[in-house]
């Protein structure tokens, strides 16, 4: 017992507390009681009194609550952050325990309550909140609650021991967002419920609301085998279709009865419509399975018709006890890949680690890639090797093939074979060289972050031609270089033609989109059966359009003054 009240400081809080009371426990009985009251100065009182009993549990508390002041409090919560509380909190509530059963009586107000943090965009604000409690029926009247733009509504009935009775509402002010939710039936066996549509942020992909339906329900009847499932959860908006039901507790058991994404989900996101199309669908299952606590997820998607890998398929998976997600398989007729990434749930962070992933492409169709150059392209590309490091700096190291590639409506009839080095971040270094040792060519190329080529040396028969710049305007210089083994598609119909004699000069090529310009001298040219001693050209090519002027020198004597 407190022969005297007993003043409290509470440091760094700065809280001072006035203490009386007593307190006593018969441990030959198994009961104590006490009886405690504290006071702050002008900021409330709080008087308790408990009895209890622990060998057959068996409880009684009875507290009075006056005017007390929530801002006493607000430098006692365990936060770096310096938060805000506001409202004082006032009733009178007796509650108790005993054979297995609860009864309460009377209620507790809360007025004046707003909670602000750095944390917080808005103040969380309710201006009364109550609770009544009547023997084993406790009662919470219409209330809002307000945080910036949005309203929660909370009421219902909560009958004790016998069964839940809940509705929330929740909105936002002038957007299509709102949900409603609801907890019910009976005390051990209770459902939740919850329908509505929210309208996701300019930045999120999906357009339009999502429409969300969700039914659950928890039982624990045996103390000893809690459980708990998840009756039905579907997801619903412009290209998007997710339905999923399953075992929650003790152990996971959720399946996806239907998971769809479509060209809607993805259609605002930068180069993905060109990657997946925008006609076929992406199809597949979700699946999580083992403790709750230690979840394991599987997932398998797959694409009929692709614009890049026709049709493709993939399974992964990740669990929390090895922290690691793993793509176990690609497939598609032209790419094989794996790969593996830790990644691992710390609080409310995530770790990501370094990428291990390995690769295999056979003789892909480089017309596929025309829509992210922006002009034709032709030819066929094979590539094996790794991609490592972190997600913000992956270098690739890649074994390639070129085969007769062509760009517009120029072409090269051979072959060559190199390595491609990747710096960390993006780019790298491409290397390769002719398999034709006849020709005694070579090519280096640096691609920027963006994997463009932002400088080119091609050597071929001692002749050299250079670029350097980006797609949309590359500078170029020629020494002669040799035209052997390339092929114009010459209009009307477009049939390719080779070409012959050495190149010299400069000018400037862009590709996105398709256009040129630069003066060149051409030494022994030939095409169509047609040979020049020497050729002096100027033009440009536009929007499909050119315009070319110079001479032609035949090959014994004479001049072609030229303009087209």
């Amino acid at each position: 017992q407190l022969l005297d009240p007993v003043q409290v400081r509470l440091s760094p809080a700065d809280l001072e507390i006035r203490l009386a009371g007593r307190a006593a426990v018969h441990l030959d009985q198994s009961w104590a009681d006490a009886q405690l009251q504290m006071a702050l100065p002008d900021e409330g009182k709080v008087a308790m009194r408990l009895k209890g009993r622990w060998r057959q549990p068996q409880l009684d508390l009875q507290a009075r609550i006056e005017k007390l002041s929530l801002r006493s409090f607000q430098g006692l919560l365990p936060t770096e952050q310096q938060i805000g509380l506001e409202g004082q909190l006032a009733g009178d509530l007796r509650l108790g325990w005993s054979a297995g059963k609860a009864q309460c009586q009377g209620g507790v107000s809360l007025v004046g309550f707003a909670l602000t943090s750095p944390a917080l965009q808005s103040p969380l604000r309710n201006e009364q909140w109550q609770l009544k409690c009547k023997g084993d029926r406790l009662h919470l009247p219409r209330s809002p609650w307000t945080y910036g733009p949005y309203t929660a509504l909370l009421q219902g009935d909560v009958a004790l021991n016998q069964s839940f009775n809940l509705a929330l509402k929740l909105q936002e002010s002038g957007k299509k967002r709102q949900l409603t939710a609801a907890l019910q039936g009976p005390w051990h066996q209770p459902q939740l419920s919850m329908d509505g549509q929210w309208e996701l942020p300019d930045s999120m992909p999906v357009q339009g609301p999502l429409n969300l339906s969700l039914s659950a329900r928890a039982d624990w009847r045996d103390p000893a085998a809690i459980r708990a499932s998840l009756d039905q959860l579907r997801l619903k908006a412009p290209g998007l279709n997710l339905q999923a039901k399953g075992d929650l507790y003790p152990r996971l058991g959720i399946q996806t009865d239907a998971l769809e994404l479509g060209g809607a989900a993805w259609a605002q996101i930068p180069l993905v419509p060109d990657l997946l199309g925008q006609t076929t669908p992406v199809q597949g299952s979700l699946r999580l399975t083992g403790a709750t606590a230690t979840p394991r997820l599987e997932l398998k998607l797959a694409q009929r018709s692709n614009p890049i890998l026709k049709d493709w398929s993939l399974r992964s998976n990740w669990d929390a006890e090895s922290g690691t997600l793993r793509l176990a398989e690609f497939v598609s007729p032209d790419l094989k890949g794996q790969a593996a990434l830790p990644l691992r749930l710390q609080g409310a962070s995530i770790q990501v680690g370094d990428l291990q992933s390995s690769l295999v492409l056979t003789d892909f169709s480089l017309a596929r890639l025309s829509p992210f150059v922006g002009t034709p392209l032709q030819g066929r590309l094979s590539a094996s090797g790794e991609i490592t490091g972190p997600l913000s700096a992956l270098s690739p190291d890649l074994a390639l093939d070129l085969s007769v590639p062509q760009a517009g409506v120029l072409r090269l009839v051979e072959a060559w074979s190199g390595r491609f080095n990747g710096r960390p971040g993006g780019g790298g270094e491409l290397a390769m060289t002719a398999n034709d040792n006849s020709i005694g060519g070579s090519l280096e190329a640096s691609l920027g972050r963006n994997w463009l080529p932002t400088s080119v040396v091609l050597t071929r028969q001692g002749g050299q031609l250079r670029f350097e710049g980006s797609p949309a305007a590359y500078r170029w210089r020629a020494e002669a270089m040799p035209l052997d083994g390339l092929e114009l598609a010459l209009p009307p119909k477009g049939r390719f033609e080779g070409l012959y004699g050495r190149l010299s000069g400069e000018g400037v090529l862009g590709l996105q989109p398709l256009g040129m310009t630069g003066s060149v001298s051409l030494d022994r040219p030939g095409l169509l059966g047609l040979q020049l001693r020497q050729a002096l050209l100027e033009g440009t090519y536009r929007d499909r359009r050119f315009q070319v002027s110079g001479e032609l020198l035949p090959p014994n004597s004479g001049q072609v003054m030229l303009t087209a």
